[in-house]
């Protein structure tokens, strides 16, 4: 969708006046982007629209990756195109819709922020994770089993299982493989002390 002039002159002179200064080798970059766009040679029949144009589609994914950054710092969390915040459902429309249309390209900018994305929802897990092995500790006052066995000893198949029995065999797994995936990562440290203190 195109946008008319001024609301593109407006989006250019936000970017390089500095309201993404908390991020000055980003910053660095769309003035560069900028500088070396309407400084190149363009035929006089390239019209103002069409530079401007260029130039909006060569920063729109830097900025875009800058201001999810900004949310996922202030907040923690990829943005959630469900949550009552405006703020938060506009930017992941945008996002989403951004990395779906890219979807089958290699330009660092969408590599960069499909990389961010599963790094932030991966975190996101980890902390439910890390959630749902608090609740089963206090409920259940001790560690998860990766092996569950019956009364008489025998190793017990899934299909054999309760529904409960499959929930702790499930969190006992995902809580090794993040002990195996990361062992010096803030949550698997996090992880391995509790286990300490219940494998003592």
């Amino acid at each position: 969708m195109k946008l008319n002039n001024t609301i593109k002159l407006m989006f250019i002179a936000i970017c390089l006046l500095g309201v993404t200064a908390s991020n000055a080798h980003a910053q660095k970059k769309v003035k560069k982007l900028a500088q070396t766009i309407t400084n190149s040679v363009m035929p006089p029949r390239i019209s103002l629209e069409t530079r401007l144009e260029k130039i909006y589609v060569r920063i729109e994914p830097l900025i875009l990756r800058m201001q999810v950054q900004g949310f996922v710092s202030q907040y923690g969390h990829w943005p959630h195109a469900d949550r009552a915040s405006k703020e938060e459902m506009l930017l992941a429309k945008r996002v989403n819709r951004f990395i779906w249309e890219h979807e089958n390209t290699n330009e660092p900018f969408i590599l960069a922020l499909k990389q961010l994305r599963q790094a932030v929802q991966q975190a996101e897990r980890e902390d439910e994770i890390f959630l749902q092995l608090s609740t089963f500790i206090n409920k259940h006052q001790s560690w998860p089993r990766t092996e569950i066995r019956s009364i008489t000893g025998a190793l017990n198949k899934v299909e054999d299982m309760s529904a409960e029995q499959i929930a702790e065999f499930k969190l006992a797994h995902q809580i090794e493989y993040i002990l195996a995936k990361d062992p010096d990562s803030d949550i698997a440290q996090q992880i391995q002390a509790l286990k300490e203190q219940w494998n003592k």
